[in-house]
């Protein structure tokens, strides 16, 4: 479809050896020609399920965060629990 926003993903486990749980890592690349938001979405999701750090990528390079502390985005973390991979 021309001109809808396409989304392109990854997904990545890991054991955080220090604390011992399983943690995942989205990549989210979004293809789309919205100016204000961002192209790429990275992630950080606790055993939990929920998100605990992202990163946003900008054209231009522009990078926001936010984490369950600080917010450097227009966005928070996530307050419900991401879906199953």
């Amino acid at each position: 479809m021309a001109g809808q926003p396409r989304p392109a993903y990854a997904i990545f486990q890991t054991r955080d050896v220090e604390a011992g749980n399983i943690v995942w890592y989205l990549k989210v690349i979004w293809h789309h020609d919205f100016p204000d938001e961002p192209v790429g979405i990275l992630s950080e999701v606790g055993e939990d399920r929920y998100e605990v750090r992202k990163v946003e990528v900008f054209r231009g390079g522009r990078l926001d965060w936010a984490d369950e502390f600080a917010v450097e985005s227009e966005h928070n973390v996530g307050r419900g629990a991401c879906a199953s991979a």
